[in-house]
């Protein structure tokens, strides 16, 4: 008993964590981006939605820890997440959403691949800032650097504390 409350507890500390270790990343990742890609006007004009999906895309990554498969308490930190991305941004929680969804699809077809997973994180953050339709693959080398970094850091990211 005491055990699984120590593991509850740990996890929901580990949640909080992870958030303000996200809402600070980024700032400084936005920060990075502006200064490698300054020909590129639209991170720029984006701050709001590159924001967001730094901080969807990698608490989405870690979400899919194995710690939390099947952990009666993902629901609960899912749910946090929820609330705190939407406190974050007006479109935080559908944004969470469709990124986990996507993960989540993305993980049912095929085993983890490092460079297939950094592939689809970064699609979506291109769909989620772009707004496009069409994918041009001269405009995703941000996404794709965001995308790696997110997945280097975040994959697996609850199992850290095991």
């Amino acid at each position: 008993m005491f055990s699984a409350n120590k593991e509850q507890s740990s996890l929901k500390e580990r949640s909080r964590l992870l958030y303000a270790q996200v809402d600070s990343l980024k700032e400084s990742l936005y920060a990075d981006l502006l200064e490698r890609f300054r020909q590129d006007k639209t991170i720029g004009e984006q701050e709001a939605k590159w924001k967001l999906g730094i901080m969807v895309a990698s608490i989405s990554t870690a979400l899919f820890s194995r710690a939390l498969a099947g952990n009666k308490e993902y629901p609960v930190i899912y749910a946090y997440f929820k609330i705190k991305l939407s406190e974050h941004s007006s479109g935080g929680e559908s944004a969470i959403e469709e990124c986990i969804g996507l993960i989540a699809d993305f993980m049912n077809r095929t085993d983890y691949d490092p460079i297939a997973f950094t592939d689809t994180i970064a699609l979506w953050l291109y769909f989620h800032i772009r707004g496009k339709e069409q994918l041009m693959i001269d405009e995703t080398t941000p996404y794709l650097l965001v995308a790696q970094f997110i997945n280097n850091n975040f994959f697996n990211w609850f199992d850290e504390a095991k």
